[in-house]
């Protein structure tokens, strides 16, 4: 082989090498940016699950107050005719932090799997 061909043959090795190297470059950063979208998504996710969470247990510890304003203030009356309204109103009391903290706990969990579902598509994972 004559060094004009063996030039050639390498100068073509390096350009063909550049362009797999340019295209799996290429592939890494479309993959990046689509976990970074993926990634603010999910803190988005969990920050309106933290705020869905804090407001429901906001509402509990108002029943909460109301109901105690109600039992201090209450009288025979009250007690008689507001019976069955109090023990209505202490279900909701119970219900209300542990809904809110299912609710959140869902939402974190959708949004881990969102972001591991992103991953998995662009190969990351």
């Amino acid at each position: 082989m004559c060094l004009r061909c063996a030039h050639r043959s390498s100068r073509k090795a390096a350009e063909e090498a550049r362009a797999a190297l340019e295209s799996e470059r290429s592939r890494h950063t479309r993959a990046r940016d689509e976990l970074a979208t993926a990634l603010r998504v999910s803190q988005k996710r969990v920050a309106e699950a933290e705020e869905e969470q804090l407001r429901a247990e906001d509402e509990a510890a108002a029943a909460r107050a109301e109901l105690s304003a109600l039992q201090a203030a209450g009288g025979r009356a009250q007690e008689e005719g507001g019976s069955s309204q109090q023990r209505q109103q202490q279900g909701q009391q119970r219900q209300a932090p542990g809904m809110s903290l299912e609710v959140g706990r869902a939402n974190q969990a959708a949004a881990a799997e969102a972001a591991a579902e992103a991953a998995r598509q662009v190969g990351v994972g």
